[in-house]
């Protein structure tokens, strides 16, 4: 799926900071079930990676990318997590 193709696909891209894991999976459904399947969670604490992971695995319909993504390992951490874009 392209950009554009992801884009098309939601009326917005919530910024997400995930302190605590265990909420990602949680918040992602309550998104994608709310018409927002676009997802980016910062790179901005502990938990945002795994939170990817987690969203990217067990959110149906979720698209979730990677923000605040500052240098080239923080993209590669990112996309091995399961980020679609950053």
């Amino acid at each position: 799926m392209t950009l554009e193709e992801m884009l098309r696909r939601a009326p917005v891209v919530p910024v997400l900071t995930i302190e605590d894991e265990a909420h990602a999976v949680p918040l992602g459904r309550a998104l994608v079930e709310g018409g927002v399947p676009m997802l980016e969670v910062t790179l901005r604490t502990p938990a945002a990676l795994g939170a990817i992971r987690r969203i990217a695995a067990e959110v149906e319909g979720a698209v979730v990318g990677a923000g605040t993504v500052l240098t080239a390992r923080d993209l590669d951490r990112a996309v091995e997590a399961g980020a679609r874009f950053a």
